[in-house]
Order: C-alpha cells, then sequence, then structure tokens
C-alpha cells in the first residue's frame, strides 16, 4: 500500500514537474515520465543503475548548492516572519514519510557491528544532514516569494520570478530527487512481487508493468494527486508500519524474547526490535530505498 501511494505520488509530480518543464500539457507528465524513468530502471541492469542513481544524487547535490547560492542574496528575512498555524496540521500526515528512515537502521547497524556508538552517530550524521539542508531549502524559497500571495512558491520561482537560472535549478533539483525517491520504490515493489510470485525475477516485465501501470493511471486520472497521496501514505501506512510498531516491536522483545536469554542486554533488545522491524523487507529492498529516499 505505502509503495503503491508513493509512487503515485512521484508519478505524479515527477510527470508534473516534467511537462511544466517541457511546455506540454499537464496531462503528458506522467506518460512522458513513466516512459523515460520507469523504462530506464526496467532496462538497465542493476549494477549500472546503482552507478546512474549515484550520478542523480550528485546532480541533487550541485543543484542544491545552486540554488542556495544564487537564492541567499535574494532572500527577504521580514518574509520569514509570516506564521500560517493552522497550516501544521496539514502537514502532519506527510511528515511521516521522514519515518521511512526505519528502513535502513538494521542494514546499518549490521554493518556497523551493532556498535551502539557508532549506529547512534550514524543515524544522527544522516539524519543532520538532511535537516540542515531542508531548513536552507525552505529558508530560501519562503524567503523570495511574496507570502500570502496564494502561488505555489515553487511554481513561482520555476516561472522566473527569482531568475532564469534559479528557475531552472529548481525544476532540475526537483524532478531528479522525485526520481531518486521513484526508482527506489520502483525496486522495493518489485522485490514485493517476486516474494508473491516467486518463479519470477525482477528483471521480468510483467513485473515491471504491474509496478508501473496501476500509479501511473491514477496519476493521470488526478495529476494533482501529490500531496493527497503522501498523506494518506502517512496517515494509513508509514505511521502504523513505521511509527508505532518498531516502538511495539522493541517493546515486546525486551519484555519477552530476550529476558530469556542470558546474554542479552537492553542494546540487543533494540538492534532485536529493529531486525524483526525489517522483516517486512528484504536487505536488497532496504538497500534500494535507501539510495532512493535517503537522497532527496
Amino acid at each position: 500500500f505505502i509503495h503503491e501511494a508513493l509512487l503515485v505520488a512521484y508519478t505524479a509530480q515527477g510527470g508534473a514537474v516534467l511537462a511544466q518543464s517541457a511546455g506540454l500539457p499537464t496531462a503528458a507528465g506522467p506518460p512522458l515520465f513513466t516512459a523515460a524513468f520507469g523504462s530506464l530502471v526496467a532496462l538497465t541492469p542493476a549494477a549500472a543503475m546503482e552507478k546512474v542513481n549515484t550520478a542523480l544524487v550528485g546532480v541533487v547535490v550541485l543543484s542544491f548548492l545552486g540554488i542556495v547560492g544564487l537564492g541567499v542574496p535574494m532572500v527577504e528575512p521580514s518574509k520569514l516572519l509570516h506564521a500560517n498555524l493552522p497550516g501544521v496540521f496539514h502537514a502532519i500526515p506527510v511528515s511521516f514519510v521522514a519515518l521511512v528512515y526505519h528502513n535502513v537502521i538494521p542494514v546499518l547497524a549490521e554493518q556497523l557491528r551493532y556498535d551502539r556508538r557508532g549506529v547512534t552517530t550514524a543515524v544522527a550524521v544522516g539524519s543532520g544532514v538532511p535537516l540542515l539542508m531542508f531548513l536552507a531549502w525552505n529558508a530560501v524559497v519562503l524567503g523570495i516569494v511574496e507570502p500570502g500571495s496564494g502561488v505555489d512558491p515553487l511554481d513561482a520561482i520555476r516561472q522566473g520570478s527569482a531568475g532564469p537560472l534559479t528557475g531552472v535549478l529548481v525544476s532540475l533539483f526537483s524532478e531528479v530527487a522525485v526520481v531518486t525517491s521513484f526508482v527506489g520504490f520502483v525496486y522495493g515493489l518489485m522485490s514485493f512481487w517476486t516474494d508473491v510470485w516467486p518463479h519470477r525475477t525482477q528483471r521480468d516485465k510483467l513485473l515491471y508493468a504491474l509496478t508501473l501501470l496501476p500509479p501511473l493511471v491514477v496519476a493521470e486520472v488526478d495529476p494533482a494527486i501529490f500531496l493527497n497521496a503522501l498523506e494518506v501514505a502517512g496517515t494509513y501506512g508509514i505511521s502504523v508500519l513505521f511509527g508505532a510498531l518498531p516502538a511495539v516491536l522493541v517493546w515486546r522483545l525486551r519484555g519477552t524474547s530476550y529476558a530469556a536469554l542470558p546474554a542479552a542486554t537492553g542494546d540487543e533488545a533494540t538492534a532485536g526490535g529493529g531486525s524483526a522491524g525489517a522483516g517486512f523487507y528484504d536487505d536488497d529492498d532496504v538497500e534500494e530505498e535507501e539510495e532512493g529516499r535517503g537522497r532527496r
């Protein structure tokens, strides 16, 4: 459910940015996006796709630095004082999407040999750097566009309100960030389908059609579904699977399963809880999803 909802969101948003950048009708965006990047994933070997995804992450970082560098001189601090407190409640379901970071913790813990200090540092740094990028991004975007104008700040910047080069960089950053997330979730959903049909492989074209076409149809029916799809995924899926369930698993393992083991400690129970939570995914799924989401 989560994979389908987020693929709908990414297909709709990626298609919208692509159509706007190319001057095409909005309805042309989702099919064009799926044809371009869905085919890229389907036809590219996994090892080569990893290199492509790494290159795309590099594009995200460079375009982000360009946006901040060009945008900071245009920021008006007074615009950042504007607040819309009721709007915070609408952001809560979307914020749950950030909890997907739980996916990578079991793999990270294994790679660091369950060293608590190392895992804690990795999670703190790995979360802190994106947080700083997020705050810088919001400060630049919201500090340029007039508050309360009723215009989508990103659309305004894409259309040149902050200069043509900044508009191009924002479009590039938005599109490539969506693509990296899209790639990760395509691999994740493909992994799910191969669990359902073990005789099929992740190179099976029928499974790619099953993965790509339903989100495309939904995105084509409602091209503006991006935020609604994120809200649905966050409210009904991620909040349970990555919010409540990991805490329940750790609590249960600390109180029952690990209590019977003489060598068990609280740290081991915590690691066990994370590993149990990862049982919904195989290792390849976890790594591919982190390739996509961790670099938004």
